[in-house]
């Protein structure tokens, strides 16, 4: 059957009382879970193919996968995306037996592990808190969560952060033996509270209630003055010119403004600058978002002890709360422009509830990309520097077009700490349009020009430009992945106060491409796209560090290493071709994975074990001697070394390693191949990856002792004959030296043997030619025969053996041989 979750529903009456919370409590999940969710999962373009006949639609879905389904009326439907999917989860407000045989309200839905098992345990696990005894689940202890691959011990995780105050049951008993229909008769231990939990309201909820008291009582006419602003009408109709511009005259929908419908955002709060507060977003809100650098000093923010003081009309003025510089100018401006809302993480974001947190960080992409315009407060290096207005009134504004105007701006942003925040990098990123406050002045940008007060410049709607804002917005398939690579390189250039947020300050732009990359189904891991993970997997870096390690991810992602990734041309070379050839899926990796027998296996090795296209990082490697002493110096720290054959002694090329690093290290190291090209049926390795043992164990090891973590790259040309001469291909099987033995049952022992140490191997005829002297009381020699004869040149013949060992006083072996230069037994 597969990995499974089972439930049932033991009391219906019970069970239509709690649906309303279960479908708001389950939205909550579904955002907080941050997992690609489809209500109508298709796996690949093989089944679009094969049972949809490649029709639009089919492919529609498949890239664009339709929403999942979190209704009251409707009921909860949902799967993962294409090979992260398995079988559809559903519940429903009206439920019926799922077998026409029973009466019993009882389910199922085969998950096999799949990312989005989390999001079903989870769901399980809170609906058994607001029903007790009327819901069972087949729900593990904590500990036994913990040991299991499934998506349990993360559900744990997930309920605990959002409702730490409510207590998570372990079942004790089966399913019930009686059958209970939609009439369900109640049984009178059922009716029972004392295990029913009453869900608490926490902070992080507190704003739904008090919004609906306090918005019953707010005067609709009440406005505060206006802020104060160190700003003239001349500039400020100046930047109205600029917006009104893009809305009116060369506004490209898509890139310069949202379009269709917002996700649902939970508990998005926005100040009000008319009311001076705090405020729960109305649907589908029109406001403008600020870009700002927090820095060390400390500022006011939302909290659990001021969140009801804030939700009051007039509650920055009422109970005096210092609003730092940068938020009091930005609250003024977007008040002087006509826009009512503002979004800022300072209050917008409950910061002592991590509940709150979890939720809004999951949010990022949607609200800068739903944001009218963002507000970029890149001056200063702390949010009491303002935005920087004072002082430029005298400039003269022109709508003259230039050609310097986007060079005048990266120049700008070249000198702020702003331009080298890891958090900032998102902001920027996935806002549609910027006004920018820079040390040389406002800029404002959107998808068709850069504005400054010297003039403008128009911008190509079409250009892949990789530091433009709304960049991620309606890419041309084919350019996807290298804009997506770009951004991980400009990224990883940026600093993070807490390395742990490396993952969750760049969610925004993976989530851009979580469903389709350059027309391939994709999603994500560590970073990695899977729709191209074999070829990505050849990233660089510029010089080898092992104490660069960030130790929260997979070593093979760059996720782990606080170095700038490189994505070398060979690499991109074969995406290329795959994308020319209309390649889908991703094999990881190509070389050699038919035996599963003592693999070398990565930390975080399995990806997907199910589907079309299982990721499972486990094939074979080798291990290879590395020179002690480096060929060449590299910068002050790293050298060139060179890497050998045990075996032979045939070179394999040089890699770049630190040389403290390797002094360290045993001569032998184990390699594998990551990259194998395929030309004209001929295999040759181009890419050899060096590993070391893991040295800290995860959850994401299925056995951390025979785990193998990245340690560096080296680039290579090795053909596949070659390399099992290198290895020797009975070590790449069993990890063990086989001895080949000559034998005849009229001989006692061996006639002759390999030597242990001796790792030669045949000729192309594939005949072992390696077979060293007779062994003791054995004496061959050869008889002619009509194809084999002994003459100067050569010694061959029928193979024959005598001596105390054999039987009688010779005896024919049966096959023919010659004596090699080495004086080793070759069979012909």
């Amino acid at each position: 059957m597969g990995y499974s979750q089972i439930w049932e529903i033991r009391s219906s009456r019970r069970w239509a009382a709690a649906w309303p919370r279960l479908i708001s409590d389950t939205r909550t999940i579904v955002d907080a879970a941050d997992i690609d969710l489809t209500s109508d999962r298709i796996w690949d373009m093989n089944e679009v193919e094969t049972y949809y006949g490649g029709s639009e639609e089919a492919l529609r879905k498949l890239l664009d996968p339709p929403p999942v389904i979190v209704d009251v009326e409707r009921g909860i439907l949902f799967n993962g995306i294409q090979n992260d999917g398995c079988e559809p989860f559903f519940m429903d407000r009206h439920p019926k037996p799922m077998y026409e045989h029973s009466k019993k309200l009882s389910y199922s839905c085969k998950t096999n592990r799949r990312p989005y098992d989390t999001v079903v345990c989870a769901v399980l696990i809170r609906a058994k808190q607001l029903l007790g005894d009327a819901f069972y689940a087949e729900i593990p202890s904590r500990s036994a969560a913990e040991d299991e691959d499934g998506g349990w011990w993360k559900a744990f995780s997930l309920i605990e952060l959002l409702w730490p105050d409510d207590e998570i049951m372990e079942e004790s008993d089966g399913f019930a033996n009686e059958e209970y229909g939609s009439d369900v008769e109640e049984i009178d231990h059922l009716e029972t509270e004392q295990r029913l939990v009453k869900p608490t309201i926490k902070a992080g909820a507190e704003l739904q209630i008090l919004k609906e008291s306090e918005n019953g009582d707010m005067d609709e006419n009440f406005q505060r003055p206006l802020l104060p602003l160190e700003l003239s009408d001349e500039r400020l109709n100046t930047f109205r010119q600029w917006i009104n511009h893009c809305d009116t005259t060369d506004t490209i929908y898509g890139t310069c403004h949202s379009t269709g419908h917002q996700r649902h955002l939970p508990l998005l709060r926005l100040i009000d600058v008319e009311k001076g507060c705090v405020v729960s977003a109305p649907p589908n809100p029109s406001y403008v978002a600020l870009s700002y650098v927090w820095g060390k000093l400390p500022q006011t923010c939302l909290l659990s002890s001021n969140i009801e003081q804030l939700l009051e009309n007039d509650g920055f003025r009422k109970h005096d709360i210092s609003i730092s510089k940068t938020i009091a100018d930005a609250m003024a401006l977007c008040q002087r422009l006509g826009h009512r809302y503002l979004w800022v993480d300072a209050y917008c974001m409950l910061q002592d509830n991590a509940q709150d947190k979890a939720l809004q960080l999951n949010t990022m992409r949607d609200v800068y990309s739903n944001a009218v315009f963002t507000i970029v407060a890149a001056n200063g290096d702390h949010a009491n520097s303002g935005l920087g207005l004072a002082g430029r009134e005298n400039s003269t504004f022109a709508m003259t077009e230039r050609s310097d105007t986007w060079a005048s701006f990266s120049h700008a942003l070249s000198k702020t700490i702003w331009e080298t925040r890891g958090w900032t990098f998102q902001e920027k990123a996935l806002s549609r349009r910027l006004l920018v406050f820079s040390p040389d002045g406002p800029f404002f940008i959107c998808g068709a020009r850069i504005c400054n007060e010297h003039g403008f410049q128009k911008l190509n709607p079409n250009a892949i430009d990789r530091d433009r804002p709304g960049r991620f917005f309606n890419i041309k398939s084919g350019n996807q992945l290298e804009l997506y690579l770009a951004a991980v390189t400009n990224y990883s250039k940026r600093e993070l106060t807490m390395e742990a947020d490396f993952e969750n300050a760049m969610n925004g732009i993976t989530k851009a491409f979580a469903h389709s990359i350059d027309g391939r189904p994709n999603s994500f891991y560590a970073g990695f796209p899977t729709s191209f993970f074999d070829d990505i997997f050849c990233w660089r870096v510029e010089e080898h560090n092992p104490d660069a390690r960030r130790w929260g991810f997979p070593s093979w992602s760059w996720q782990d290493w606080k170095q700038t990734p490189i994505f070398p041309d060979i690499m991109m070379a074969s995406i290329d071709e795959k994308r020319k050839k209309g390649l889908w899926g991703s094999r990881i990796l190509a070389y050699d994975r038919g035996n599963y027998k003592n693999i070398t296996r990565l930390d975080s090795f399995c990806l997907n074990v199910f589907g079309p296209n299982p990721l499972m990082l486990e094939w074979r490697g080798a291990p290879l001697e590395v020179a002690m002493e480096c060929n060449e110096d590299i910068g002050p720290t790293n050298g060139l070394f060179r890497v050998f054959s045990y075996v032979n002694g045939q070179s394999a090329g040089v890699i770049q390693l630190h040389k403290e690093w390797r002094a360290r290290q045993p001569a032998k190291m184990e390699f594998l191949p990551v990259f194998v090209e395929n030309k004209n049926g001929e295999l040759k390795i181009k890419v050899l990856m060096c590993l070391e043992q893991s040295k800290q164990p995860s959850r994401a090891m299925a056995d951390p002792k025979n785990s193998w973590e990245r340690v560096q790259l080296m680039d290579c040309d090795i053909g596949e004959q070659d390399w099992k001469s290198m290895i020797d291909e009975s070590l790449v099987s069993s990890r063990y030296r086989l001895v080949y033995a000559l034998a005849s049952s009229k001989v006692a022992g061996a006639v002759t043997q390999t030597g242990v140490y001796d790792y030669r191997v045949g000729e192309a005829s594939g005949k072992y030619s390696h077979l060293g002297a007779p062994v003791t009381s054995v004496e061959i020699f050869f008889k002619d025969t009509k194809e084999y004869k002994t003459t100067d040149a050569m010694s061959s013949g029928e193979i024959w053996a005598r001596g105390p060992a054999v039987v009688s006083e010779e005896v024919s072996l049966g096959v023919n041989g010659k004596i090699n230069d080495d004086l080793t037994l070759s069979l012909l």
